[in-house]
C-alpha cells in the first residue's frame, strides 16, 4: 500500500511488468548517463584548451558501456610524460570504436590532452599506432 500523496512509477504499479529492482537500476543507468555526458563535455573542452602530451597505456578496462553500438567505453590508466620531460600518472574515459581497441591496448603510444593545473584527469586524443 501507497501512503497518500506518494507518487509510485508506473513500473511498480501492481501488473505492471516492472518491479522496483528494475526501476532502481533505470535511475541508476540514468544517472550514470547524466555523469557520462558531462564528463564527456569535460573532456570535450580539454581537448581545445588542454596541453599536449605523449602517454603510454598502462591499463584498459572495459566498463561494460556500450556507446551507439560503435564501441565500449573504456577506464584507461596512462603513463604521461609532458614536453617538458615531467612524468606523472593519469586516469581517463573513452569510448573506443571496436576496430580500433587494439590501438589502445597497454604498452600502446596516445596523445593526450591535461590541464597542467589538474593532471588528476587527462582526455584521449588518438592512438600513435599505424
Amino acid at each position: 500500500m501507497v501512503a497518500p500523496g506518494m507518487m509510485v512509477p508506473n513500473a511498480m504499479m501492481p501488473g505492471s511488468m516492472g518491479t522496483p529492482n528494475m526501476v532502481n537500476q533505470q535511475m541508476v543507468n540514468q544517472q550514470l548517463q547524466q555523469s557520462l555526458l558531462v564528463q564527456d563535455q569535460y573532456f570535450a573542452q580539454l581537448r581545445i584548451t588542454g596541453t599536449e602530451a605523449h602517454a603510454k597505456v598502462v591499463s584498459m578496462v572495459n566498463m561494460n558501456i556500450r556507446n551507439e553500438d560503435t564501441g565500449w567505453v573504456f577506464h584507461i590508466m596512462l603513463d604521461i610524460t609532458t614536453g617538458t620531460g615531467e612524468h606523472f600518472q593519469s586516469q581517463t574515459q573513452a569510448a573506443i570504436l571496436d576496430a580500433s581497441q587494439w590501438k589502445y591496448q597497454p604498452g600502446q603510444e596516445v596523445i593526450i590532452r591535461y590541464d597542467p593545473n589538474n593532471k588528476e584527469q587527462v582526455a584521449l586524443v588518438r592512438s600513435l599506432a599505424a
